[in-house]
């Protein structure tokens, strides 16, 4: 059943969050209704958001890129990964109830202390197919580090308030994303990741992230695995294709994996720059924009009074630069950083993830020659990392 106060509050129930006047629509669950609400983002200061946690990352070589693509394929975490570590433990479930029936819908993870980016196609469902009338899904909630069809010890948190783009709900735009406001402060155990934007399209191809999500119904897509939705996976490369909207992996979604976030690593901890929206290759994860992550944090520190809240970093993934020229290489390369070191440590994976060489460099002012001696023709993806932090990454190819 359709409640009316829904439909006749929608074309009030906008949030101002921008100065560029960027609206959202605000659903309280507590009213099942559309609510106003106000803030201008001119009046934060931005820099760290986040919990910084240790993660030791599983072992390069059980990774390997599917065909045509420069992504690796799934593989359940709870062989190399303890789910209520973070970031696994930031990584939620995302449920609706009918009755005593939990319904599974999609991937998010916590992106502040009580708050979860997820797609907003997730948290909408038809009222009228035929009149294209969308309506907010309520009794929605949180299992964070849910795996293996058991619940953490971080149980399930009720959605309180959901947040979106107006123009996405009208079918104007295709800013696919939505903020879940959660009942409890679950974020202070579990951790987040930041939010972040990047407008070069290069360095995006050149950065290697990783995702969680919870795959189903994979028979759908004519998959061999059991997924079912009820065992949290991970998958980790570097991107295929960038458009302005969206960056994109060459290979077909999963029911389950929307919502879920493509992260990257960096000195600071893990930041986020896309959300699973698409089962397409080419439209696989809709591309933050800086506006976007200006709009959340407004939304996610407007009540905040504390030393935590004072400050939101607004990451760009710049802040560790890797580039080498020429490329592809032939006998030796330059390796530059964006960083004061004089020596680093280059570490050379196959398309399958596999380590093949280790070698210390030496430079200065954040430039290393790399002599190559042993690396064969072909295509690598090398680390960098200096006094035992993880700078970033980049892809190779080797031309004798």
């Amino acid at each position: 059943m359709i409640r009316l106060g829904c439909i006749l509050l929608l074309q009030f129930g906008i949030f101002n969050a921008s100065a560029q006047g960027e609206q959202f629509i605000v659903f309280d669950a507590t009213s099942d209704q559309y609510i106003v609400s106000q803030i201008s983002a001119e009046q934060l200061v931005f820099t760290k958001p986040y919990l910084i946690k240790n993660w030791e990352f599983p072992p390069q070589e059980i990774f390997c890129q599917q065909n045509n693509s420069h992504f690796s394929g799934m593989l359940a975490i709870g062989n190399f990964i303890n789910n209520e570590q973070f970031p696994a433990s930031a990584t939620v479930k995302i449920v609706s109830f009918r009755g005593d029936t939990a319904l599974d819908r999609c991937s998010g993870m916590l992106v502040g202390n009580k708050y979860v980016l997820t797609a907003a196609h997730c948290v909408l469902k038809d009222a009228d197919a035929w009149l294209d009338i969308k309506v907010f899904v309520p009794d929605l909630y949180v299992k964070p580090g849910f795996d293996r069809g058991q619940d953490s010890k971080f149980g399930k948190i009720k959605v309180l308030k959901t947040y979106l783009y107006k123009s996405y709900f009208q079918g104007k735009s295709k800013k696919d994303i939505a903020l879940l406001e959660l009942e409890d402060s679950v974020g202070e155990k579990t951790g987040w990741v930041g939010l972040g934007f990047e407008e070069e399209k290069q360095k995006i191809l050149n950065t290697r992230f990783v995702n969680f999500s919870y795959p189903m119904d994979a028979s759908r897509m004519n998959y061999s695995q059991g997924y079912n939705g009820d065992t949290m996976y991970l998958k980790v490369g570097f991107p295929d294709l960038v458009s302005n909207d969206y960056i994109g992996i060459n290979s077909l979604g999963i029911p389950g994996e929307s919502g879920s976030l493509l992260i990257s690593e960096n000195n600071d901890g893990f930041t986020a720059f896309g959300v699973r929206n698409f089962s397409e290759e080419k439209f696989s994860f809709y591309r933050l924009k800086e506006e976007d992550v200006k709009a959340f944090y407004s939304l996610i520190y407007r009540n905040k009074n504390n030393a935590e809240a004072k400050t939101v970093n607004l990451s760009h993934s710049n802040n560790n630069w890797i580039g080498i020229q020429p490329n592809p290489v032939s006998d030796r390369a330059i390796i530059s950083t964006n960083s004061s070191a004089d020596k680093i440590l280059v570490v050379f994976y196959d398309l399958c993830g596999k380590e093949v060489i280790r070698e210390s460099l030496f430079g200065t002012s954040g430039k290393f020659i790399f002599e190559n001696n042993r690396l064969t023709e072909g295509t690598y993806y090398f680390t960098v990392s200096e006094n035992n932090v993880f700078f970033g990454g980049a892809k190779m190819a080797i031309s004798k």
